[in-house]
Order: C-alpha cells, then structure tokens, then sequence
C-alpha cells in the first residue's frame, strides 16, 4: 500500500552479498587470543601463590591443553644433577618420549629441539613427514606445528 492506502504491486528487489569470510577468519582468531590470554591469566596467577615445580608445570600443560588449539603440551627442564634438558611434564595426543640433551644441543632427542638449543633461539616449526623426516620422537602423519622456546636464566637453559 501507498500513502494513500492504494494497493500496489512488487515490481521488483534489491539484494546485497557481502563476502564474510574474512570477517569470520578475524573473528576466530580474536577468540583464540582471548582463550590463550585466559589462559595465560591463569598461569601467571599459579605462580602468585604455588612453590611447588611439579604443581606449577602439570597446571601450566592443563591450561594450555584446555583451549583445545593444541594437539600437545610438553615443558622441558634443565636437571643440575645430570646437566641435561629432560622433559618434565607432558599432556597431550602425542607420544611420549624420554630424551636428554645438554646445555649445547649434543644428546639423545628431536633434531629441531636438539639445533635450536645449540643455536639459543626460538621457532614455530611447521611440521610433516617431509621437514620432520622419520623422527622417532614424532608421531603425527599430520601437518602441525611445533613451537619451541628455550628458556634462560642468568645465562644457562
């Protein structure tokens, strides 16, 4: 109807499309980062307050693996008694392995950890059967990601 109150016809439309999977993508990644900052909220608070080593890493790995972006947890520390990086706590989809590697990256473990000890830097490592090679210490036949971050402390890992 008019303004008049005269019936009228639909002599047509106008349609819009927008294309919103860009919108999409910068959506889930705002939502990734609020959940790893959530997360790295409650990591910081355990060390307010616990003293326990074993306690602080086992709540650092469940809080990590709550946000359901990683496939696997695993913190490595250095053992003064044996001088070596040994892994101390892991959760995860990934198989567990025991290695050791001193302090400039010689020893028994995964290559990519072994160089970037020796080298004292950090990665985001895209990992396949192709970069990763037949590495006993990966399990996955998937595409995914290995980050590594060498921690130092007055000089030593």
């Amino acid at each position: 109807m008019d303004k008049e109150g005269n019936k009228t016809t639909l002599s047509g439309t106008i349609g819009v499309i927008r294309d919103i999977t860009e919108f999409k993508v910068k959506e889930q990644h705002i939502i990734h980062l609020n959940t790893l900052l959530n997360a790295m909220k409650k990591i910081t608070q355990l060390f307010n307050g616990e003293t326990d080593i074993k306690v602080i890493v086992a709540n650092i790995c469940h809080y990590l693996m709550k946000t359901d972006f990683y496939i696997d947890i695993s913190i490595s520390l250095f053992d003064e008694k044996k001088k070596k990086l040994i892994p101390y706590e892991y959760m995860g989809n990934h198989k567990e392995t025991y290695w050791e590697l001193k302090q400039d990256g010689s020893g028994i473990g995964p290559q990519c950890i072994k160089t970037l000890i020796a080298e004292k830097k950090s990665a985001v490592i895209k990992c396949h059967v192709q970069t990763c090679g037949k590495c006993e210490f990966c399990a996955h036949d998937f595409i995914h990601q290995t980050i590594l971050i060498p921690i130092y402390y007055q000089k030593s890992l």
